[in-house]
């Protein structure tokens, strides 16, 4: 039986093993290879001609496509934004959040991604009496205004933020973190690209 056919090898494995078969074979008939292209290229330059205007138009294309999207993203987003907003208001968004919470997937993502959280800020000068004393003080969102309640439910919560978001820098200190409304801090993109609002500090 051969290497392939074999039970113990895993998919990904017998793509590896095909590939490296196949540059074994191409450096062993390199030169045969590349003059066969050469002559065939010749005989048939038409043809070749015709096929490689056809893949410069596709690539062309492509390029244009995808420029034009991310012209359309960068124009909407806002737009988009408020839109991933109002929809998580909707019942059918929060009946499908309730059914992924409950799901192993979740359960294990979280795990990892609460891990990764914790790695990143054992390094710290924030304790509990600061963090609960800023809670207590903060009253009104630094970014959009809305009063605030002590709980952390959507949309007008308290939600512990990181200015600068943990994943691209930013770290657990006094000076990067800020008591914003649930709504502000959903609507936050990942990468902090919409920095604004000001950071309440207080001094334990």
């Amino acid at each position: 039986m051969s290497l392939v056919d074999s039970d113990h090898v895993e998919p990904a494995n017998i793509q590896d093993v095909l590939r490296a078969r196949w540059r074994a074979r191409y450096q062993r008939n390199k030169e045969r290879i590349l003059a066969y292209r050469k002559k065939y290229r010749t005989q048939n330059y038409s043809r070749v001609h015709k096929w490689e205007s056809k893949s410069r138009n596709r690539a062309d294309a492509k390029e244009r496509k995808n420029r034009k999207a991310a012209e359309r993203r960068k124009l909407n987003k806002e737009r988009t934004r408020q839109e991933n907003v109002e929809y998580r208001k909707t019942v059918a968004y929060q009946g499908s959040q309730k059914k992924y919470r409950t799901s192993e997937l979740y359960k294990a993502t979280m795990t990892k991604y609460q891990g990764m959280r914790r790695s990143l800020t054992l390094i710290t000068d924030i304790d509990s009496k600061w963090l609960a004393e800023s809670r207590r003080k903060t009253i009104q969102c630094p970014i959009c205004g809305k009063l605030l309640e002590n709980h952390g439910r959507y949309p007008n919560g308290k939600h512990l933020d990181h200015i600068i978001p943990i994943f691209v820098g930013g770290g657990h200190f006094k000076h990067n973190v800020r008591y914003i409304c649930a709504e502000c801090n959903i609507a936050r993109p990942r990468d902090g690209s919409d920095i604004g609002g000001r950071s309440f500090q207080f001094s334990a």
